[in-house]
């Protein structure tokens, strides 16, 4: 355990809040279902790919919003943002025309696998590049299709039906967990196995949080929730993450959609926003420091990179920096934001990690699912579905012609 540490300084929270929450209830499959997918049948992922990592160099992950941005953010966490040999990841999600011609064209079509997840089975964007992929590989004259595609749906959906026909492997995603809550279930964990992050490493270090937090009413995420919930009531309606790691990219704009999808309902919500440190030190902190105070603030430091430099002894340009390594920089940088914005009066958060692992990525995972549900109990929502979405979608599929 302790794959998370936190830094409340200057965090203010009342008890009253704390009290409201009735905690046995909370940490049950009712009212967190995502604790269903810690039982996925781990052995038979792994069992399945085996021969998927024997034959393919890539995989093209299929998927939109929950059915991808969790498994980027596992990818990126793990490997950063160049991973630079073995098995890749690449990520067809956006239907934007020119993007999915430059992957057509430079794709190497024989040494790849696609793995095609979609809960409903009927994601419009994801079943229209399925279709043009499976029209390309037609077209190029594979025909050991079976061998070629992994579906990812829920049972009995369009994807489980083609699944069947055409004999390729097929993985349920669980009724009761939705697309943004389910990145520890094979929506998550089928591709973090191609590229050999280990899903029981990812499942363990959820299950180990969750206990950690079920079991202690005051652990610091509960009150730093409690805290961001006065800071929502107080009129402060954005809340901020940054990660001083590129690394960690990703994971926050997987946050962004859990939070936005799960609280923003009935008039209600607190918007998310992504930035990431150092770089929007340079864009956004003045409007972080001097602009208006509505925003809370949670800030992520990774302790140890596993790659460091170290600059020349003598320096050409700014002799302060001789002989420092660059992971010293950033963490002076990341400390003069935090303090700067303390000095100010806004609300900060602090979570530090050790070093980015598959353990920690499923703690951190976890950690912030039961936050989104703490929140939303808070505020009076329910933190599952999506009917302002699904409104759109409707009208879109109208326009396209569908009479349904």
């Amino acid at each position: 355990m302790g794959y998370v540490k936190y830094d409340l300084k200057g965090i203010e929270y009342s008890r009253k809040t704390l009290v409201k929450l009735d905690f046995p209830s909370l940490f049950t499959k009712e009212k967190m279902p995502f604790i269903s997918s810690f039982s996925t049948r781990i052995k038979e992922i792994k069992e399945t790919l085996r021969r998927f990592k024997e034959n393919y160099d890539n995989m093209f992950v299929i998927g939109i919003g929950g059915s991808s941005l969790g498994i980027q953010a596992i990818y990126e966490g793990i490997y950063g943002k160049y991973k630079i040999s073995g098995r890749r990841l690449f990520f067809l999600e956006n239907i934007d025309p020119f993007n999915i011609h430059q992957i057509f064209q430079t794709a190497p079509w024989d040494r790849t696998v696609y793995c095609v997840i979609s809960k409903s089975g009927s994601t419009l964007e994801t079943v229209s590049i399925f279709n043009l992929v499976l029209y390309e590989l037609k077209r190029r004259g594979f025909r050991d299709l079976h061998k070629r595609f992994i579906f990812i749906s829920g049972k009995n959906t369009p994807f489980y039906s083609v699944a069947k026909e055409l004999g390729a492997p097929f993985f349920e995603i669980p009724e009761e967990i939705g697309g943004r809550f389910s990145v520890l279930s094979p929506v998550g964990l089928v591709p973090s196995e191609f590229v050999n992050i280990d899903p029981y490493a990812l499942v363990g270090g959820g299950m180990e949080i969750l206990e950690e937090i079920s079991e202690d009413r005051e652990h610091e995420s509960v009150i730093s929730t409690c805290a961001e919930y006065e800071s929502y009531i107080e009129g402060r309606s954005i809340n901020v993450m940054m990660p001083y790691s590129d690394s960690l990219r990703k994971f926050s704009e997987w946050w962004v959609q859990l939070w936005a999808e799960s609280l923003g309902k009935d008039g209600k919500g607190q918007t998310p926003a992504p930035a990431v440190g150092t770089v929007d030190q340079h864009s956004l902190l003045q409007l972080f420091m001097d602009g208006p105070d509505d925003k809370v603030f949670q800030f992520i430091k990774v302790a140890n990179f596993g790659s460091d430099f170290i600059l020349p002894k003598k320096t050409e340009i700014l002799d302060f920096i001789a002989s420092k390594r660059i992971s010293d920089i950033i963490h002076a940088e990341f400390e003069g934001t935090v303090e700067a914005l303390r000095l100010k009066g806004r609300p900060v958060t602090v979570i530090e990690l050790g070093r980015i692992t598959p353990e920690v990525m499923g703690a951190l995972f976890t950690l912030y699912m039961i936050k989104t549900v703490i929140m939303a109990e808070l505020i009076g929502v329910n933190p599952y579905g999506q009917s302002g979405v699904e409104i759109g979608k409707k009208i879109a599929k109208r326009k396209l012609g569908d009479s349904v």
